[in-house]
């Protein structure tokens, strides 16, 4: 229930929802070779107007969903931003967040 933005790029797959996206980013623990793809899931209506890697900023409510492992397909709970408003933005001047140990 907890109001949040975000800024990221639009990341969709066929494991969501076709109103789901992943607003993401790369995360870097030590090079840019070693970056993988980390992000939120978003659930708007308005999903179908943005496109794969179009950057977005997001505000929206956290709840909680159930989702489906695609591996194994068990059922279980996943975070999810009920978006509220959705803005096209420019790129940022770097895809990366970066984590150390």
């Amino acid at each position: 229930g907890q109001e949040i933005v975000l800024e990221g790029f639009v990341y969709k797959s066929e494991f969501f929802t076709e109103n789901e996206f992943l607003v993401s980013r790369m995360l870097v623990t030590c090079c840019a070779a070693d970056a993988t793809l980390i992000g939120m899931v978003a659930e708007s209506a308005m999903t179908k107007n943005f496109a794969d890697n179009d950057w977005v900023r997001v505000k929206g409510v956290t709840k909680i969903g159930v989702t489906k492992n695609p591996m194994t397909g068990e059922e279980g709970p996943k975070l999810i931003l009920q978006v509220k408003e959705i803005e096209k933005i420019e790129p940022m001047e770097t895809p990366y967040v970066y984590f150390s140990y």
